[in-house]
């Protein structure tokens, strides 16, 4: 890739140390990514429709030769590849497979709609161009425990563009992706469900579901518990993408739950989350 070069004089640049829990070996997080203007028309020129593509993500590595600590290292980055790019080997190569596809892609599905309008001479070369810019960052969460947090911005034709967040939480020590199920004892659900239908209603000035639904939430869903969360110090956050409970003009909703609210929802092994 062009940009490969700068991108790699960027990761050299940009490595975040997390230092482990007790003798834990040191967590590092560097920068992978790159960046392309594809034309769908190489007869047009700059006039011709784009495909953007901007990658800036994060991926683990160890300082060390243990053999656990690059075990959690290349878990940690299994579970981001297969997440966001539906793919996973080593990470440079994940990058310039995903945008190789999604160029691929753009170019089937793009340019028999452009060359047809093209050819009717009602082209609107603008009305062709899509970008796709994810980044992935990695943060210090709860003890013991690494945030990473994925946002991606796309426009893909239509009335507008989307945005969307995407929340993992990694065990340091072993690199599994934790499960809001592996948090909470058995029928926790319908519990949190309530909590967070009442932390709702809070921050939106809400006496009852009905003043909720005026507002435009939870018009064609009940309230959940959202998988897309971070362990944070003192508090679980719940994240909701536009339209998963609200319009996208209400934009995404955050809700944040502290752990001493729901103490008792959580299995033994987390009653360190207080």
């Amino acid at each position: 890739m062009k940009n490969s070069i700068i991108a790699a004089l960027v990761s050299a640049l940009s490595v975040i140390c997390m230092s482990g829990c007790g003798e834990s070996a040191g967590m590092m997080f560097e920068n992978v990514g790159d960046s392309i203007s594809y034309r769908l028309d190489s007869t047009a020129g700059s006039a011709s429709p784009t495909l953007s593509i901007k990658i800036d993500m994060q991926f683990a590595k160890t300082d060390t030769e243990d053999e656990l600590a690059k075990k959690a290292a290349e878990t940690i980055n299994t579970n981001i590849e297969n997440e966001v790019f539906s793919m996973s080997g080593m990470p440079e190569e994940v990058v310039d497979s995903f945008i190789k596809s999604s160029t691929e892609l753009y170019a089937q599905t793009m340019f028999p709609l452009y060359a047809e309008d093209k050819q009717k001479g009602a082209t609107m070369a603008s009305a062709y161009d899509n970008y796709h810019n994810i980044s992935g960052k990695a943060v210090e969460g709860h003890s013991g425990i690494i945030n990473y947090m994925v946002t991606e911005e796309m426009y893909n034709g239509g009335a507008h563009p989307v945005s969307v967040t995407t929340y993992l939480n990694f065990n340091r020590e072993t690199g599994e992706l934790i499960e809001l199920d592996a948090l909470f004892k058995e029928g926790y659900k319908e519990k949190l469900d309530d909590i967070l239908l009442k932390a709702l209603m809070k921050q939106c000035g809400a006496k009852n579901v009905k003043e909720l639904n005026d507002a435009g939430y939870l018009c064609f869903t009940d309230m959940y518990a959202s998988s897309n969360f971070l362990l944070k110090e003192d508090e679980i956050e719940f994240y909701y993408n536009v339209y998963e409970i609200a319009p996208y003009v209400m934009g995404p909703t955050v809700l944040n739950i502290k752990y001493e609210e729901i103490k008792d929802l959580m299995i033994d092994n987390s009653k360190d989350f207080k």
